[in-house]
């Protein structure tokens, strides 16, 4: 079975990936996909979200610090 990606390569997140979810508007990191939905966390750990795969792309560089926020 073939995703649709409306004539795009389709992006397929590893786990532990940066990716990036447009709706929601952040980057996560990339866990799973159950039931068709990817679910993410945010790099400094915290609550995981869903996502629909239509909505995840590639993400910031990992380690990256978020705005507002020190690495350490």
């Amino acid at each position: 079975m073939r995703a649709r990606t409306g004539g795009r390569a389709a992006f397929t997140p590893r786990a532990g990936e940066v990716v990036r979810d447009v709706r929601a508007g952040r980057d996560g990191v990339y866990m799973d996909t159950i039931a068709g939905e990817h679910y993410l966390r945010p790099e400094g750990g915290g609550c995981e979200w869903t996502a629909l795969p239509e909505h995840v792309g590639p993400g910031a560089q990992a380690g990256s610090a978020e705005p507002g926020k020190q690495a350490g």
